[in-house]
């Protein structure tokens, strides 16, 4: 279930990214949209901290390119 999840973020946070949107928009739209769905799952999930690290670390790679 963690596999999915992680693939679900990053897939969005792909297509967040591809839009057209400026750079405080697409900061509001992770943050209210994606960020949600890895909190929502936290509580259920057990995620370790070094796996949500590793998330933030592909998710501010994606936005450098």
């Amino acid at each position: 279930m963690k596999h999915k999840v992680k693939t679900e973020y990053l897939r969005c946070v792909r297509r967040v990214l591809q839009s057209k949107l400026n750079g405080c928009n697409m900061i509001d739209a992770i943050n209210t949209l994606l960020v949600s769905l890895v909190r929502y799952t936290a509580g259920i999930i057990n995620c370790r901290r070094h796996e949500l690290e590793a998330m933030d670390r592909m998710t501010r790679k994606m936005m450098k390119r």
